[in-house]
This record gives C-alpha cells, sequence and structure tokens, in this order.
C-alpha cells in the first residue's frame, strides 16, 4: 500500500503508515537510507525521496516501502510465481528461443551454406500487481538445435493480471540447399500481447561457400550467430539471436551454430 499521490492530501499519519515509525513523529525522521526509508526509494514521478536537506510532503508522492528488483529467468517452463510483498507494479519482458542455422552441404565444385536462424519474437508489458497475492506462470522457450536444424520455442507468460498471453515467438530454423526454399534463412519470430510487440529479425540467406548470418532477437537484444565461411556456423546470443548457417566447401559440410535460449524478466515495482 503506497503512500497517496498527489493531487490527493499527503498526511504524516499516512507515510508513518507506510514506512513505520512511533508517536510522536516528525517528517525529517523519513530521509531516504536513514532507516525508516530504504535507501534509493523513489516517489510515483521516479524522484528520489532526499537523503538530507529539505524534505516535503510532496516528495512522499506515491511511494512505497519497497525497492524496484530485477528476477531473471534463462529456463523453465510451467513455474508459477507470486508478485513480492510490497510490489504494486511488474514490468515483464519476453524473448523467445532463436531458430538454428541449418547446415551447409557439399557441392560439385562448389560449397552450398546454410540460411541463418530467425530471431526470436520480443514483447513488453506493465501491469499493476498486489504483492503476495498476483501470479504469473511463465515458460522459457529454448533455442534451436543446430544438430537437427530446429526453430526456437516460444516463450510466454500467463496470469489473470493479464489481458491476454504475453508471447515471445520462436525464430524459425534455417533451411538447407536440400530443403525449400533452398539455403533460405529462417523468419523472425513473432510476438504477441504486449503493449510493445516486436518481431525478430530474418536470418540471411545461405551462400556459395558461406552460410548466412543469424537474425538478431527482438527488443534490442541477443545478436545473431555469424555463418560459417567454409566452417561451421557461430551461436547465437540470448537471449534468442538465431544461430548462424554453416559453410562448406566442395568437400566437407559444416553444422550451424545454435539459436539463444529465450529469457524472461519481472521488474517488480
Amino acid at each position: 500500500m503506497a503512500v497517496p499521490t498527489i493531487p490527493n492530501a499527503i498526511a504524516l499519519s499516512a507515510i508513518q503508515t507506510e514506512f513505520t515509525g512511533s508517536n510522536p513523529i516528525s517528517i525529517s525522521e523519513y530521509y531516504s537510507g536513514a532507516g525508516r526509508v530504504p535507501g534509493g526509494t523513489a516517489n510515483a514521478t521516479s524522484v528520489v525521496i532526499p537523503t538530507s536537506g529539505t524534505i516535503r510532503f510532496s516528495n512522499f508522492s506515491g511511494a512505497a516501502n519497497f525497492i524496484s528488483f530485477t528476477d531473471t529467468y534463462n529456463s523453465g517452463c510451467g513455474i508459477t510465481i507470486t508478485a513480492p510483498t510490497g510490489s504494486t507494479s511488474v514490468l515483464i519482458k519476453v524473448w523467445g528461443g532463436g531458430g538454428a542455422g541449418a547446415f551447409g552441404w557439399p557441392g560439385s565444385g562448389v560449397g552450398l551454406g546454410g540460411g541463418g536462424g530467425g530471431g526470436g519474437g520480443y514483447a513488453e508489458r506493465s501491469v499493476s500487481v498486489t504483492g503476495g497475492s498476483t501470479q504469473f506462470t511463465y515458460c522459457v522457450g529454448s533455442g534451436g538445435s543446430g544438430f537437427t536444424e530446429s526453430s526456437g520455442v516460444n516463450s510466454t507468460v500467463t496470469s489473470a493480471a493479464l489481458p491476454s498471453t504475453l508471447t515471445g515467438g520462436g525464430g524459425g530454423a534455417g533451411k538447407s540447399y536440400y530443403a525449400t526454399p533452398s539455403q533460405a534463412g529462417g523468419a523472425g519470430g513473432t510476438a504477441s500481447g504486449g503493449s510493445i510487440n516486436t518481431s525478430g529479425s530474418n536470418g540471411s540467406d545461405g551462400q556459395n561457400w558461406e552460410g548466412g548470418n543469424g537474425g538478431a532477437a527482438g527488443g534490442s537484444s541477443g545478436a545473431g550467430g555469424t555463418g560459417g565461411m567454409m566452417d561451421a556456423g557461430s551461436n547465437g546470443s540470448a537471449p534468442g539471436g538465431g544461430g548462424g548457417g554453416g559453410g562448406a566447401d566442395s568437400g566437407t559440410g559444416f553444422m550451424g551454430g545454435n539459436g539463444g535460449d529465450g529469457r524472461i524478466t519481472f521488474t517488480w515495482s
């Protein structure tokens, strides 16, 4: 329960209720980091409560006895978490797994590089929560395997607090020379359910000798792997970068890189 926000009246008793204290009390007891108010506590406009000097009732508008922090999940599925006590909102960010790069095949006098994997999609949304009560169930999607030329897996968050499932789609796998369309880069993963939904970038097509580069994840995060030049493609970076396609020469083909695993973060405030 936070201190009321302006233009509502802010009484010293409301500050006392939020940050404790025994009567008689004074506002000078509520400097940030001085004991009652945790250091770094900010109000509803993200202004930190003063540590010394002039302090006003308006400094406490919307302030809560809670320090924001972020939980990061790089794996796990079907796991339910509860909003921490004292939190009133959460920013959720979701990245899908990146697609794998395809295998490069040796050809007649030429190497036939595999397509790069697509980057995972990205979604984010902020919602209000009741600390100690609101629950979320998450599933972090894995990156695709270069060995099996597989696509990345969707990452999802569900909750009654969300208007719909928050989804970062997995990136598509690149295609080898013998697939259709031949040597094509994988499609970037889509996203849905967020106030921001950003698709991952497509992987690049394979070329003679050289694999295509993997696509970057949505949300300016995991970079795609580099396509191999007559060698293996590199793995995509987490979260959600597509794997680079494998290169080839006239006698040997090389494996594509793995896609980067997805990720989900919860920033509690």
